[in-house]
C-alpha cells in the first residue's frame, strides 16, 4: 500500500495529527509517538526507497471539549486533514460537525458511546460501541437483587448513551431509581456535592424500602476519562 501511494507524495513529508484527550494521555503518548512510532514508521518508508516521511503534530486538549474543537480547526487551517482523536466521545462529538463538513478523518482508538455508532460519518472508532454493556449492567445488577439505583453519571454521550439505554431495561425488569440522574461535567474535578446527592436518595431509599437491608441499594458512577 506504502509503495502504491509513495508516487504521488514522493519526497513529500505526511503530516498526521494527535490530540490527547488529557494531560496524562498526552505526556505518555507524546514520548511513545516521538521515540518508537515516528522514528519506526519512517524507518520503514526508507526501507522501502518511497522518498516520504511522517510527520506528527501532538496536541493536548487538556480534558476540554471546546479545547479539541480548536485544535482541530489548527490542524484543518495547517493542511493536517487526518488525525487520531476524539479519545474521549465528548471530544469526538464536539467536533465531529467540523470534520464532516471539512472532509477530515478523526480517528479514535477510545471512543464506545453507543449514541454515536454512526453510519456514513468521519470519525472511525477503533473500539467497537458500548452497545451491549447496558444489557449486561442491568442484568448483573438486577441478579444481585439490587431494586433500586442511584445514578451519578458522566454528563456527556458516553453517560447519557449508557444510561438511557440501561434505566429501561432495568425497570422493565421490576427496578426503579431512587431520584434523578445525577450527571456531573466532564470537566469536573470535584465530586462531594453530586456523592451528596447520591448519599440522599440512597438513604431515602432505604427509609422507602423498612430499613438497611443487604443488596437493595446501589450507586452507579459511569466512568470519568479514560477510554469511553
Amino acid at each position: 500500500m506504502l509503495r502504491k501511494a509513495a508516487s504521488s507524495i514522493a519526497g513529500k513529508t505526511v503530516k498526521i495529527g494527535y490530540i490527547a484527550p488529557e494531560t496524562g494521555t498526552y505526556t505518555s503518548t507524546k514520548a511513545f509517538i516521538e521515540k518508537v512510532l515516528q522514528p519506526d514508521l519512517n524507518a520503514y518508508a526508507s526501507s522501502l526507497g518511497s522518498g516520504v516521511s511522517f510527520e506528527f503534530i501532538i496536541e493536548n486538549a487538556e480534558g476540554k471539549v471546546a479545547t479539541h474543537l480548536e485544535l482541530v480547526k489548527n490542524l484543518h487551517n495547517s493542511g493536517v486533514d487526518v488525525f487520531i482523536g476524539g479519545g474521549w466521545t465528548s471530544q469526538g462529538t464536539g467536533s465531529l460537525n467540523y470534520v464532516n463538513a471539512n472532509k477530515m478523518l478523526m480517528v479514535s482508538p477510545s471512543s464506545t458511546s453507543p449514541t454515536y455508532a454512526l453510519a456514513n460519518d468521519r470519525f472511525y472508532r477503533m473500539s467497537p460501541a458500548d452497545n451491549a454493556l447496558p444489557l449486561a449492567l442491568a442484568d448483573v445488577i438486577w441478579s444481585y437483587g439490587m431494586e433500586e439505583l442511584v445514578i451519578i453519571q458522566r454528563g456527556d454521550s458516553y453517560g447519557d448513551g449508557i444510561v438511557n439505554l440501561m434505566v429501561p431495561i432495568f425497570t422493565a425488569n421490576g427496578g426503579a431509581l431512587a431520584g434523578p440522574v445525577i450527571r456531573y461535567a466532564v470537566e469536573a474535578t470535584e465530586f462531594s456535592d453530586h456523592l451528596m446527592q447520591g448519599s440522599t436518595q440512597a438513604e431515602e431509599a432505604i427509609t422507602r424500602m423498612g430499613g438497611d437491608t443487604p443488596l437493595r441499594h446501589l450507586v452507579l458512577l459511569t466512568g470519568h476519562g479514560g477510554a469511553e
